[in-house]
């Protein structure tokens, strides 16, 4: 019965590892070590295999998010020199995927910064009323300007 049951949870880790893109990997050992996992280790106890499976999913429950906020930030590097690639861009971010109220501002504020600059007019102020909200009692200076700003322009 023991051997069923850490056939099936090997089974199960397998299918989710080899499912996970590689992007979310920030470092190559932690790819390494989950490769290794995969194809080498054979756990013989379960409760080896779910404290490992915890230390993983703990490793990776923000994947998404930080994929996002580089995405978000590598965004904001070439929002000023093309604008028009950087409006593609942040049209093409899943926003569902986007987590947390900060990414969500930093989302918005972009979005806004990237209609303006393709000089794209909208009355529409709830493209960049998450950024003012957040900035407000958050954000620099800077941050806090640009978004009160973007808001004045939508």
């Amino acid at each position: 019965m023991v051997q069923i049951i850490i056939g099936l949870t090997v089974q199960l880790a397998r299918d989710f590892f080899t499912k996970i893109p590689r992007s979310c990997f920030e470092k190559q050992s932690l790819y390494l070590l989950i490769k290794l996992f995969i194809n080498k280790v054979k756990p013989v106890r379960i409760i080896g295999l779910s404290a490992f499976a915890v230390v993983i999913i703990t490793l990776l429950g923000s994947c998404g998010s930080r994929t996002e906020e580089k995405r978000l930030s590598d965004i904001e590097s070439y929002i000023d020199s093309r604008p028009d690639s950087a409006l593609a861009a942040i049209r093409a971010i899943d926003t569902t995927a986007l987590r947390g109220r900060a990414v969500k501002a930093k989302y918005s504020l972009l979005h806004a910064i990237a209609l303006d600059k393709n000089y794209i007019d909208t009355a529409d102020t709830r493209i960049v009323q998450p950024a003012v909200d957040w900035y407000s009692r958050h954000g620099s200076p800077e941050e806090k300007l640009k978004a009160w700003m973007y808001l004045g322009t939508e």
